[in-house]
């Protein structure tokens, strides 16, 4: 009892209540109460926008949305909602930052604390969800030998924390992997695999497997070659493990493999048949240029119904245009069934860029192309703000590109459902809604916050480049799961490392 209480006072919290709020995916109205709860629990609203606290990105992107919106000039009762919803949800995510901030300043005792609570609340919840599937199959084992939703596709129930999207369950788990391998906590590190293993998202839990084995070869290279401890360099010092933690590497993947075969033996044989399948799917020129006369064809439709409305060939354009939407809607299914949707996506998305100057610059605008919130507002969502509150907004954009592949995968079979289909991709939001410029913004302004400080990172460059992953398979900011984690992990490796020096110098690592 003693130990229990000693390990809950070095638990912050109000900050672990926050997050299991605003993280939870399945009812969006609670990501407000979360905001409301923490900012009512802690009162500070001392943002410091200016003084490099909290990446200039977030304001600035909310400035190119207004730009933005005069552009297209959509005012729409509809669009403007949909719009005001947009540039909250970018609010919403510089109140998280800062109260990320807050946390690393006031609970110095209490951060790993905090985060192994959420690491044990996590494994909870993914077993909760487990042994759901175990009571509504009878089977001890639901990942073998059923249909879908389970079987093959069990581990898409196991939600976690997040409570929706296994895929968030995954990347926080990786996240926390390599964060408890960098503070020389072997078991925990072994723990936040549980989760990751139980959702069987195969490309995911490879590269982290790569990601822990460069890790791994990295410090062993780097200390055999070394001539003498006081020659080690301050770069090579903080990506690798302290104390020869990376000689811990092949125990944790190890668990990953021994796991994973012993949950589904079917499920390893469907990843590593699946990858060499994958790794060969292009999109043909013939297609290419299919996708193109497509494009021209909708353009056309869209122009005859905005400015020749009087037009004696306007019925002919209307039909033009419905025969070409048809055509793109069987296109988009035949690639979803090739498991090609990511790549159709991505396709799509350059063409649209490519279509103008104006849209290569500004992108179609918020909620127009392809983000979480476009799929909300036009109906695809359980939350009830969504269905019964807010007005439904579709945009034409949204409507002929990746909306297609959205329906196509919800009436295709299970086996079509995978996330390489998926449009989801943070790559496409930023240039789809934002363009060239809102890209650039974010390399500069948020990519730059964080650079800025590399020579502070450990953990953190390894996280970093697992983000750049994750954002082909999710939109990241507007969900607050996977880059909620993400920040303050990256704002804990910088605070915990502020005077790393470079050994045998004595040079401040810097700022």
């Amino acid at each position: 009892m003693q130990l229990i209480k000693r390990y809950l006072k070095e638990v912050d919290w109000i900050f672990l209540i926050f997050l299991l709020i605003f993280l939870n995916q399945s009812i969006f109205s609670l990501k407000i109460i979360g905001i409301l709860f923490i900012y009512i629990a802690r009162p500070n609203f001392k943002f410091k926008l200016f003084k490099g606290a909290i990446p200039p990105f977030y304001y600035l992107i909310i400035l190119l949305s207004v730009i933005n919106f005069f552009v297209i000039g959509d005012f729409s009762t509809s669009y403007i909602v949909a719009f005001l919803l947009s540039a909250s949800l970018w609010v919403f995510c510089i109140l998280a930052f800062h109260q990320i901030n807050l946390f690393i300043q006031n609970s110095v005792g209490k951060r790993e604390g905090t985060i192994k609570a959420f690491t044990v609340l996590n494994i909870l919840f993914s077993g909760y969800q487990l042994i759901k599937m175990m009571m509504a199959t009878g089977q001890m084992n639901p990942y073998k030998g059923l249909d879908f939703p389970y079987g093959l596709s069990a581990g898409d129930n196991i939600y976690g924390i997040f409570l929706q999207n296994s895929y968030y369950n995954v990347m926080v788990s990786a996240f926390l992997v390599i964060y408890f391998l960098y503070r020389r906590n072997a078991l925990f590190s072994i723990l936040a695999v549980v989760p990751l293993v139980l959702v069987f998202a195969n490309t995911a839990t490879l590269v982290l497997i790569l990601v822990l084995l460069i890790i791994f070869f990295l410090g062993v290279l780097y200390r055999l070659f070394r001539k003498s401890a006081q020659e080690e360099s301050s770069i090579m010092q903080g990506l690798l493990p302290r104390d020869s933690a990376h000689l811990k590497v092949p125990l944790i993947v190890g668990v990953i493999i021994g796991l994973s075969c012993i949950v589904s033996l079917e499920n390893v044989s469907y990843t590593f048949d699946s990858l060499v399948k994958k790794v060969n799917q292009k999109i043909s020129t013939s297609d290419q240029a299919k996708l193109n006369e497509l494009q021209t064809a909708s353009t056309s439709g869209k122009k005859d119904e905005h400015t020749t409305a009087k037009n004696a060939d306007t019925a002919a354009l209307r039909m033009q245009y419905t025969v070409a939407l048809s055509e793109k809607e069987q296109l988009t299914r035949d690639y979803l069934y090739q498991f090609k949707g990511k790549k159709l996506s991505f396709v799509e998305t350059g063409q649209y860029l490519r279509s103008s100057p104006a849209k290569l610059l500004l992108g179609a605008g918020p909620i127009r192309f392809s983000s979480v919130t476009a799929q909300r507002m036009c109906g695809f969502d359980s939350s009830r703000l969504f269905l019964k509150v807010l007005p439904r907004f579709v945009s034409k954009e949204y409507s002929e590109n990746h909306m297609l592949l959205i329906k196509a995968r919800r009436e295709a079979g299970p086996e079509y459902r995978s996330a390489i289909n998926w449009p989801d991709s943070f790559y496409n939001q930023i240039f789809g809604e934002y363009g060239l410029i809102g890209a650039l913004l974010f390399a500069i302004f948020y990519v730059g916050f964080f650079m800025k400080k590399i020579r502070r990172w450990s953990y953190g460059f390894w996280i970093s480049i697992l983000l750049v992953w994750f954002a082909l398979f999710s939109y990241l900011f507007e969900a607050f799961s996977v880059i909620i984690i993400y920040e303050l992990l990256m704002q804990l490796d910088v605070n915990d490392h502020t005077k790393r020096s470079a050994a045998g110098n004595g040079i401040n690592a810097g700022v």
